[in-house]
């Protein structure tokens, strides 16, 4: 069953004492506060802290960065992570591994997606975008080989990445009988 904080709490005392049979969890809120936390401690002295500051206020990251802006924090992650991915495929992109034709594949898969409005998981995944795709982790990779700092902001994408994943979770999760959050 899933509580909020204060009433988890008792519950936890009260499974605990009559040993029941009963698995009782925070509301995924908690949890994406602590992984916002958990974020806030690893990206500390990386320059994460200047980099938001640039569109949000220092007090506001702050907030952010100890769990407690949680709305702020997630837009401020997703900007962050989508302006890491831009600078990947540009890196891609201006090598010489993505060839043009592959590009005017992605943009007609890109086209084929947006007009239809489809979702992408429906449409049949093409060679150019598993091909962009495997060209990318293996630029990950060597990118992490090379460099501490960019191994540390290619893993601080994995937890943005769990976080979005987290979320997509508990939207699609079927309400739980009993006290939910």
């Amino acid at each position: 069953m899933t509580f909020d904080q204060p009433l988890w709490i008792e519950v936890v005392e009260i499974v605990e004492s009559e040993l029941l049979n009963v698995v009782c969890r925070l509301g995924v809120l908690y949890v994406i506060m602590s992984f916002h936390c958990s974020i806030g401690n690893v990206m500390a002295g990386s320059g994460f802290c200047e980099a938001l500051e640039n569109c949000y206020g220092q007090n506001s990251v702050a907030q952010m960065m100890c769990g407690k802006a949680v709305a702020q924090a997630l837009r401020g992650h997703f900007l962050v992570e989508s302006a890491l991915y831009v600078w990947l495929l540009k890196s891609l992109f201006d090598s010489d591994i993505v060839s043009e034709t592959d590009v005017a594949q992605l943009r007609a898969v890109y086209d084929t997606v947006v007009s239809i409005k489809v979702m992408a998981w429906d449409v049949e995944v093409p060679q150019c975008l598993v091909k962009l795709g495997s060209a990318c982790s293996e630029h990950m990779t060597s990118l992490a080989l090379v460099s501490r700092t960019a191994k540390l902001w290619l893993q601080y994408m994995q937890y943005v990445d769990v976080l979005r994943t987290v979320i997509r979770a508990e939207s699609l999760r079927e309400p739980v009988i009993g006290i939910c959050t």
